[in-house]
């Protein structure tokens, strides 16, 4: 009987460990930007390399809102001819090396109002919707083991964004966590 019990103990340890996801978060401090207009945004465009120069990115935490932290003032009812602030982030961030036999999924619990993300220099995609979470699977972009850059470009202004502003503020910002999400890639 006593050898039953170890045997089930054993096989339950082991099928945890095959179906068990790891999560770490990637909430902390990041490097901000804020472009308050088109030309600003445009000077920062390739702020996803790792060749640009990130001199003028300020500390921010991560989840919050630019707003918030004081980089502008916050904003009722909509932007004056749709034009409003952008903000660029970056996050330097390491994985376990055991994570390359691993299903890897970055997920955003909220980004206001719209997110382009790059990982280590490569497109991962947009989402449009601020109060939407997201993610995208980034196992041919991330880096196990060795340093990853993650960059996101928020807008304030998307295709629906006056939709969501009719009676709100509207504080731009990646203001939900942020993390990855490993599962084994055989469920």
């Amino acid at each position: 009987m006593n050898f039953r019990i170890l045997i089930a103990f054993i096989l339950l340890s082991a099928s945890v460990k095959i179906f068990a996801q790891e999560t770490i978060s990637l909430n902390g401090k990041w490097l901000f930007a804020l472009a308050k207009n088109e030309s600003e945004a445009d000077k920062l465009s390739k702020f996803y390399t790792y060749s640009f120069d990130h001199s003028i990115f300020k500390p921010t935490p991560v989840p919050s809102n630019w707003a918030v932290q004081g980089f502008e003032e916050p904003i009722y009812r909509g932007f004056e001819d749709d034009k409003a602030s952008e903000g660029f982030y970056i996050y330097d961030f390491t994985v376990p090396a055991g994570w390359t036999e691993k299903n890897i999924n970055l997920h955003f619990g909220g980004v206001w109002s719209s997110a382009e993300v790059w990982l280590n220099g490569n497109p991962v995609g947009t989402h449009y919707g601020g109060y939407t979470s997201f993610s995208f699977n980034v196992n041919d972009k991330i880096k196990p083991g060795e340093s990853n850059r993650l960059a996101v470009r928020v807008s304030q202004i998307s295709p629906d964004y006056k939709f969501d502003v009719y009676d709100d503020w509207t504080l731009g910002g990646i203001y939900r966590d942020v993390s990855l999400e490993a599962l084994p890639k055989n469920r």
